[in-house]
């Protein structure tokens, strides 16, 4: 059975690296040098935002989402449902949504997938990063 959990958590890891290669390989093909993206529990946002996955409840159904500045002050923390419409402010302005939040609770990794995430300016409110799909990992700790 573990053997099989890992599969799983492994191909998850590599489907979600491949889509972010093939989703910027556009952008990339332009540069001389490719970067390849690390997939952390911590996704850095225009502004000095990063979208920081703190923790997963026992159950695997609520992770707890912190918005911070780089300086690591929290800005907003909230508990959302795997499945859940997801919002983060600072103050009243809102800075990041996202259509859908879901969480996979393995042996080895969680992971939280964001779909189409947008984050917004905090002095015009407009849209100013958006992304089709955020995987975010944090090994589990034994």
């Amino acid at each position: 059975m573990r053997v099989i959990e890992i599969k799983k958590i492994l191909v998850i890891i590599a489907v979600a690296l491949l889509f972010v290669v093939a989703s910027s390989a556009g952008a990339m093909a332009k540069q001389e040098e490719i970067k390849q993206e690390k997939i952390t529990d911590t996704f850095n946002l225009k502004q000095g935002y990063r979208l920081h996955f703190a923790e997963i409840n026992v159950a695997g159904t609520k992770v707890w989402m912190q918005l911070t500045r780089v300086n690591g002050d929290v800005v907003d923390d909230h508990v959302f449902q795997s499945g859940e419409y997801f919002s983060m402010y600072d103050d009243e302005t809102l800075i990041v949504e996202a259509t859908e939040l879901n969480i996979f609770q393995g042996n080895l990794v969680n992971l939280v997938v964001i779909d189409d995430l947008v984050q917004y300016n905090k002095n015009t409110g407009n849209p100013m990063l958006t992304m089709d799909r955020v995987v975010l990992a944090k090994p589990i700790s034994n």
